[in-house]
């Protein structure tokens, strides 16, 4: 507390007395745009394409017929009729472009689908091109609803070759910052389960996803650090179900908890979804002042009147897109501004019932890029920090983003049994190793959880706004 209250010494000759609902006066927001570089997400020589209908597929080295229409090796060559389907992931909100080069005899069209965890099969961008032409395409992809699963496939309606060159799906990541730490920043991870009634009928449905919060919060809490679960009402309950203690395990691994909601309508509206997860918590034994949902709606007010006084993680809920600039220190929210418009959301008022912690808007799906992604994000998030001021920072994580789909039962289980599972976290390990944990021991990074984040902001507010009495 003592390295806080020495950062606000700047601004304290800017105060004007007690106000406990005011904002510090003297403090200016400072938003700022990444510095970003292309991210390869997939490309001609790591695709691994699979066989659709009574195609042949093959990746063609320089010595084939078929690559005397490609560049250098490898290049993808589909004889139809068929063709050749790729999966893969890819990060919700974030631009990405298909690209290539493709050849063929006959008529092929490329369609990009998107599997939403909670709607149909879309399709996202389709081109067809004609026999005979050689042609470089880009393609513009965005994932603007739940879930990360894309499909690319190549299909050829009647017997032909076609040849795919320069294959890339890409995107943007922020890049590594040249410049050092300015002031310490408070560093969390956040994960999120949703609702799902079956967490109270079922101890399996349950027990899966707790076994993963299980590992997780337990290889944080060895580094120190703070997992924190942002979890809908009916997780929280079907805990008192099934295993009552393991609320207060994870407590006393250090854990945060956050209220997590959704705009859908439902019966009492958001205010009572509030208030319902908040209770869900209190009763057993997990304590938040946080809350992770409300934007479209933004009924900060009631939220407020409710318990809350900070908000996290913010997602557009139409499109999936994050803020359009970052600011590392809080900010209050005017009640009512939500996702419909983000410059009023990105300006704080003074008397603004809940105060925003900034965060990363972007989840990274695979777990392997995750300590390269995040390493750099915190190195531009460091030198963006201010020494006058609290700063904070976290990544979100999703339970569904660990392992096959919850639902297949044995495959889940021997996910959690097996090695694949420890796999995973070693990425989230390694991060902890090598990034953070020497930060928390130079004093650059502090880890913390979205409600110590806010009551570090709120301390510092108030001696600012007391004249630093207590320095």
């Amino acid at each position: 507390m003592r390295r806080l209250l020495l950062f606000a010494v700047p601004l304290l000759a800017g105060c004007s007395g007690p106000d406990p609902d005011a904002f510090c006066a003297g403090f200016a927001p400072d938003p700022w745009d990444p510095l970003l570089e292309p991210d390869v997400r997939v490309d001609e020589a790591t695709a691994v394409w699979e066989v659709v209908g009574a195609a042949t597929v093959v990746t063609t080295g320089a010595d084939t017929a078929a690559s005397a229409s490609c560049g250098a090796p490898p290049c993808l060559a589909v004889t139809g009729p068929g063709g050749a389907a790729l999966a893969l992931q890819l990060n919700r909100g974030v631009d990405h472009v298909v690209s290539g080069t493709l050849f063929t005899d006959t008529p092929v069209t490329l369609t990009v689908t998107h599997t939403a965890t909670d709607g149909p099969l879309r399709t996202l961008a389709e081109q067809t091109f004609e026999s005979g032409v050689s042609t470089a395409f880009e393609l513009p992809v965005v994932i603007d609803a739940a879930g990360a699963d894309i499909g690319i496939t190549l299909t050829l309606e009647e017997l032909g070759t076609a040849t795919l060159d320069d294959f890339a799906v890409t995107g943007e990541r922020w890049a590594a910052s040249p410049d050092a730490p300015a002031a310490p920043v408070r560093v969390g991870v956040l994960i999120h389960i949703e609702d799902d009634p079956n967490f109270l009928l079922r101890e399996d449905t349950w027990r899966r996803r707790a076994r993963l919060i299980e590992a997780l919060s337990g290889m944080f809490a060895a580094h120190g650090a703070h997992l924190t679960l942002q979890a809908d009402a009916t997780f929280v309950r079907g805990a008192a179900n099934w295993d009552e203690g393991w609320i207060a395990a994870r407590n006393a691994e250090g854990m945060g908890w956050s209220v997590h909601i959704h705009d859908e309508a439902s019966e009492g509206g958001v205010e009572q979804a509030i208030r319902d997860g908040r209770t869900a918590l209190r009763e057993s034994g997990a304590l938040t002042s946080d809350l992770n949902g409300g934007f479209g709606e933004a009924p900060w007010l009631e939220a407020r009147l409710a318990g809350i006084t900070s908000l996290t993680a913010f997602k557009d809920p139409a499109t999936q897109r994050g803020l359009p600039h970052v600011q590392v220190q809080p900010w209050r929210l005017g009640d009512g501004v939500g996702s419909s418009d983000l410059d009023a959301f990105l300006l704080h008022d003074p008397e603004g019932p809940v105060l925003y912690l900034s965060g990363h808007d972007v989840r990274e799906v695979e777990h392997a890029r995750f300590p390269l992604v995040a390493t750099q994000t915190l190195s531009q998030v460091l030198a963006h920090a201010r020494p006058d001021h609290v700063n904070v920072w976290y990544w979100v994580l999703h339970v569904d983003g660990f392992g096959p789909p919850m639902d297949d039962d044995a495959d889940m289980d021997a996910y959690l049994d097996g090695a694949a599972l420890q796999d995973d976290l070693a990425a989230y390990d390694a991060f902890l190793t090598d990034t953070t944990d020497p930060l928390v021991s130079n004093g650059s990074v502090v880890y913390d959880t979205p409600v110590g984040m806010a009551t570090a902001w709120r301390e510092w507010n108030a001696a600012c706004e007391q004249g630093d009495t207590a320095r």
